[in-house]
Parts: C-alpha cells; structure tokens; sequence
C-alpha cells in the first residue's frame, strides 16, 4: 500500500476549547480522500527542519495541505499589517519537508497553501492578498 506522508496544521495560539494545551491536527477529509485512492496516509506532527530527513524516508510520497499564509520573507517580500496569520515554525518544516522530498525523489502534491509552498519552495513568488485588497479591487461584485 502506498504511503502519504501529511505534515501537520497546528495551533500556535491559545484558543478557548484547547487553552494554551496547542494540537497538531489534519483535517478528515484529506486523510479520507487519500484512504478513499487506496493509499496509507501518515499525519507527521509538527517538527523541525532537521527531523525532516526521517519522516520522508518513512513515506512513498507527500501532500501539502492549506493553512496559515506563508511568510512572506521566504519569497522576498515585506510583511503587511492587513495579512492573514503566518506560521514561520511550520514554514520552515515544510521547506525542509519539500528539500528532502526532492532530494529523495518522492512525489510532492500540494492542496491550498501546500501548492503555495511548493511555489515558493522552487523559486516563486506570490501576491500577498488581503479582503480589503479583494474588496477595494472588485467593488461590489463580492
């Protein structure tokens, strides 16, 4: 059976229902899917840059999943008071995720942010967008 190795969301902030006690989490559907194709999915709890190495020799492939916007430094441009929440913690993870996976040959896919990942991962950019961006640019049609 092919294994998908999933790195982890998690919670970098204190929340009501979980206080300061932060969980790494993947959503369902995605582990369903992957279940669904025939394949093992393997949900890697969020680590370091140097842990990297392991958790993709344990797997046959990786997929990226959505979450927090990615730092913008990582493609050379400046924080905007207006972004959405980043997580440099697991930007770095999935870098590193993404340099191993190449270096070891396995498949990469990306879903939301994990395709934005991917992107900047290989040299690319993205446009930092924001509602009052969205707004300000469509007007009314929202």
């Amino acid at each position: 059976m092919t294994t998908i190795g999933i790195p982890s969301n998690h919670l970098n902030h204190a929340n009501p229902k979980h206080g300061t006690n932060y969980v790494d989490y993947t959503q369902q559907n995605y582990t369903a899917a992957l279940r669904e194709a025939g394949a093992l999915p393997i949900v890697f709890p969020m680590g370091t840059p140097e842990e990297a190495a392991e958790y993709v020799n344990a797997v046959d492939a990786v997929l990226l999943i959505g979450g927090q916007d990615i730092g913008p430094l990582f493609y050379g441009e400046d924080p905007t008071p207006k972004m959405g929440e980043t997580d440099r913690q697991r930007d770095l993870f999935e870098l590193a995720i993404i340099a191993e996976a190449r270096k070891q040959r396995k498949p990469l896919m990306g879903i939301c942010r994990g395709s934005q990942i991917l992107n900047v991962a290989f040299g690319g950019t993205l446009i930092k967008i924001s509602t009052h961006n969205i707004r300000r640019r469509m007007g009314n049609q929202l």
